[in-house]
């Protein structure tokens, strides 16, 4: 039944690599519209909505590893004090640096703050379509609250169900990365993302499923979903498949057959629907568990604590494959290359393989996506053709590229981190 249910999962599994990630949330491929069908029909347990996928994953890209959320409602504060300075009486003046608002950076100084800030809320309202707007006053107490951090203000805080998104959760999710081992308060990040990804996955996706408005225009489908009913449907389709084959395997044709057939269907079928879920998982913790080593990612998943060193050159937790190891290119070879080559990917989302070398080096940094590239390229295989990308958008404004608030703190935690080397040496 696990071997039944693994490979079950591998059309659903692949199709996701090709006409989510690829194609609806890069457009570096475009896929043949009947495989396109069969794999929004195999995922629909797991996603039901894709282009609600292909929008999570934008900002996964856009807000890589950061939260901009805590830099926007500081700058927002700093420039209320300086419109109204009356009502900001009594308000001690807006301290020169701050604390608290990035795992790996401990100071940001008040330019950085408001230059992030400032792109942040830019990105915001562009996005939100004014559903957002700045607050029109503030109490002293929140000033004071906000100007002096006491603890982190970038960690995941959960939605409560049944009830409306307030204007701070909606800001909290359209600025940050929705599934980072930096932003969970474990001593593990890594490991929380493994066991949690799917409830942070949700947290932000059930957001877009509840207020259409927040999708990107281009990911706009107009029709109205019942997401339950969906994966209900699917599942049902799900079992009732494996019991075919099961049914067809045993040829039998006794009594009795076909409930045991049904009960063999239904466990593959959650054997299977449990692949796909490890897989997101898999995916969003070690493809983002920063600088590998052939050991690190057996102490990311076993260790309580973990500290997860961000990539010296970079400042993003993406993981590199090339420098894991057997076990960090196992992994990326295991998840159809998801894991490995996180820079090259991030750094250049229109690229069907995820590495920047060619030939046999690049096959075996992502096997995967050279195949697809030279699928894609081979006019003798009409199922797959490049992507046209975002005609009329310059490359650094495309949607899954970050936004320009992201790489200041990025370039602020490579600094750091080669200040704390030069202090090691010492």
């Amino acid at each position: 039944m696990t071997v039944a249910g693994f490979l079950l999962s591998l059309p659903g599994t692949t199709g996701v690599t090709i006409v989510h990630h690829r194609q609806d949330t890069h457009r570096s491929l475009e896929a043949d519209p009947e495989y396109e069908d069969f794999v929004y029909k195999e995922m629909r347990v797991y996603s039901p909505t894709p282009k609600i996928w292909a929008d999570v994953h934008r900002n996964h890209h856009r807000y890589r590893d950061v939260s901009l959320a805590p830099f926007m409602r500081i700058a927002r504060a700093i420039d209320w004090m300086e419109a109204n300075p009356d009502k900001a009486k009594g308000v001690d003046t807006p301290p020169d640096s701050y604390l608290y608002l990035d795992p790996k950076v401990t100071t940001f100084s008040k330019q950085d703050v408001l230059d992030i800030g400032h792109s942040a809320e830019e990105d915001l309202q562009k996005r939100t379509k004014g559903l957002c707007p700045p607050p029109t006053y503030y109490t002293k107490e929140k000033l004071e609250k906000l100007l002096n951090p006491t603890g982190p203000m970038y960690y995941y805080t959960r939605h409560k169900r049944n009830t409306d998104y307030t204007q701070e959760e909606i800001e909290d999710r359209m600025s940050r990365d929705p599934h980072s081992p930096l932003l969970v308060p474990d001593e593990n990040g890594v490991r929380a993302v493994l066991l949690r990804n799917a409830f942070l996955y949700s947290d932000f996706s059930h957001m877009l499923r509840d207020i259409p408005q927040l999708r990107s225009p281009d990911l706009q489908t107009g029709e109205v979903i019942d997401h339950k009913m969906v994966r209900l449907q699917g599942f049902v389709d799900g079992t009732l498949e494996a019991a075919e084959l099961v049914y067809k395997y045993r040829n039998k044709h006794e009594p009795g057959d076909d409930l045991i057939a049904l009960a063999a269907g239904l466990g593959i079928n959650l054997i299977k629907l449990g692949f796909h879920i490890a897989g997101g998982n898999i995916t969003n913790s070690y493809g983002h568990a920063g600088e590998t080593t052939p050991t690190s990612i057996i102490q990311a998943t076993l260790d309580n604590q973990y500290h997860l060193v961000v990539n010296p050159k970079q400042g993003t937790a993406s993981t590199d494959s090339v420098t894991g190891g057997v076990v960090g290119k196992s992994l990326s070879a295991f998840t159809f290359d998801e894991v490995g080559g996180q820079d090259a990917h991030h750094k250049f989302p229109n690229r069907i393989a995820y590495t920047l070398r060619t030939g046999f080096k690049g096959f075996i940094d992502a096997w995967w996506g050279t195949t697809l590239e030279a699928l894609a390229n081979n006019k003798d295989f009409p199922y797959l053709n490049p992507g046209k990308g975002f005609p009329g958008v310059e490359f650094e404004d495309r949607p899954d590229m970050p936004n320009r608030g992201v790489l200041l703190v990025e370039k602020r935690r490579v600094e750091e981190a080669k200040h704390l080397k030069i202090l090691q040496a010492a």
